[in-house]
């Protein structure tokens, strides 16, 4: 079999860049996926969205190779460009069938099943769905995948390897182009992707990973991971896992970050190389930051508001974190600052957020070292979540109309703050930092736009 494997589009943009360092990041999912249906011989090709100024032009030259199959991976903000892209393959070859996965169609799968242009939709893990499916199998045997059965609409419960199904996956790094597809990319070539864990425990509202997984964990076997960590560290001194929070389950980050200690000490891993992770700041304790600092990691932390009332009744954030006043909070960040270099993420103006929220907010952001943190604006409720059954009906969702080969629909595009003024102050930076990159495109959008909002503010960046 033929087998084209999509990327989902990380913007709503349809031109995002080679130069856009945030977005071009490997879909580790898709590509565990190829992994897995070339170990059966089948022939994959992968097409990096996001590496193309203009995708669905490049598309249609990928598609003059002929595929039995293609497969899409959604998230929810971009659902209409990945039907577009199913639409091109339908209008190119109807003989095609086209599966689409991922975040989107994993909660809505009868809502994606509606698109003439969609045959499958998998829900959950779908390396073993997929290899069924091109294998011939009846459709009713496979698990997770989804269909249109004459005048029946068939939804299954999410396919969740068991441990042994989990652990007998091949490695990405058995893909023969996973090192091709992102040769391009700058951030590629300074960093490679693994990930060694999927759910997470906690259940903040606006995430769609407690829904998909339903509050469990799953982990892959350390001696595969740890034999990825070194065939990459021959390629490269930067490795970021994409684990939802590693630091969550407190066994399975001792054992791993143990084990690549042990193997940089018999030269099996370069010592050189460094680790980001995506990490909660209540889940750090004094030894685990000892071993993250002797391992040199790196932690993007999921902060969202400085606010405990948004953290704890806005977004559910649940754990120590929900009932953090914001003085603790941020003297858990300047203790774990001094073990491990920190990467902050916060929503600016959530439906919840205060003016004086948000100043406080900039306020440390101000005080932090240029690049040192990660923002949006506001929070979209993607369809499926907690979070979008609570504001669905409210007049602060903000909604974007997409044509579909049934019919217009319409997806979240953003949720506002009630705060008018945490609205006008947002707009205002907004305004002025787009004429400013106007004038100067390969400057950062993101840095112009919070120094404006910071300056507006009355404060300074750090060093200013």
């Amino acid at each position: 079999m033929n087998i084209l494997l999509i990327e989902p589009k990380r913007s709503i943009y349809t031109s995002t860049t080679l130069s856009n360092k945030f977005y071009a990041i490997p879909h580790l999912g898709l590509l565990s996926i190829a992994a897995n249906l070339e170990s059966d011989g089948h022939m994959v090709d992968y097409f990096s969205t996001n590496s193309y100024r203009d995708p669905l032009r490049s598309l249609d030259r990928v598609l003059r190779r002929g595929y039995d199959y293609v497969g899409l991976s959604t998230v929810g903000n971009t659902i209409d460009f990945q039907l577009g892209m199913a639409s091109a393959v339908k209008e190119y070859s109807t003989k095609t069938k086209v599966v689409l996965g991922g975040t989107h169609a994993w909660l809505n799968p009868g809502e994606v099943l509606e698109d003439p242009n969609v045959d499958f939709v998998i829900r959950g893990f779908g390396e073993m769905p997929f290899k069924r499916l091109i294998a011939g199998q009846s459709l009713d045997s496979i698990p997770g995948l989804c269909y249109n059965q004459e005048n029946k609409v068939v939804i299954k419960a999410p396919y969740l390897p068991d441990q042994n199904e989990l652990n007998q996956l091949k490695s990405i790094l058995d893909y023969s182009k996973y090192e091709k597809v992102y040769s391009r990319v700058e951030t590629f070539r300074n960093q490679r992707q693994l990930v060694t864990s999927f759910g997470c425990p906690f259940g903040c509202n606006f995430c769609s990973v407690p829904k998909m997984y339903g509050g469990k964990m799953l982990f892959r076997d350390l001696t595969q991971v740890l034999a990825e960590v070194r065939e990459l560290s021959k390629r490269t001194s930067r490795i970021f896992f994409q684990d939802p929070n590693l630091n969550v389950d407190r066994n399975h980050f001792t054992n791993l970050f143990t084990g690549i200690l042990e193997r940089k000490k018999t030269g099996e891993i370069q010592k050189k190389v460094k680790f980001l992770i995506q990490a909660r700041i209540d889940c750090f304790d004094d030894d685990l930051l000892r071993l993250a600092k002797r391992a040199n990691v790196g932690a993007l932390i999921g902060i969202e508001s400085l606010s405990q009332r948004v953290r704890d009744t806005d977004l559910n954030k649940g754990g120590m974190l929900a009932r953090m006043s914001k003085e603790e909070l941020i003297e858990q960040m300047d203790k774990v600052s001094e073990y491990i270099p920190i990467f902050p993420y916060f929503i600016l103006a959530t439906p919840e957020t205060r003016e004086q929220d948000l100043i406080e907010t900039l306020s440390y952001i101000s005080s932090l070292k240029k690049g040192r943190c990660e923002v949006d604006n506001y929070i979209t409720p993607f369809k499926g979540t907690d979070y979008f059954s609570k504001c669905k009906d409210s007049d602060l969702m903000v909604w974007r109309e997409y044509a579909t080969g049934s019919g217009t629909k319409t997806i979240p595009d953003g949720l506002l703050c009630k705060d008018k003024r945490v609205v006008d102050r947002i707009y205002k930076a907004f305004s002025k930092a787009v004429k400013k990159h106007k004038k100067n495109p390969r400057s950062s959008f993101k840095s112009i736009f919070l120094a404006d909002l910071i300056e507006d503010a009355g404060f300074k960046p750090a060093g200013g």
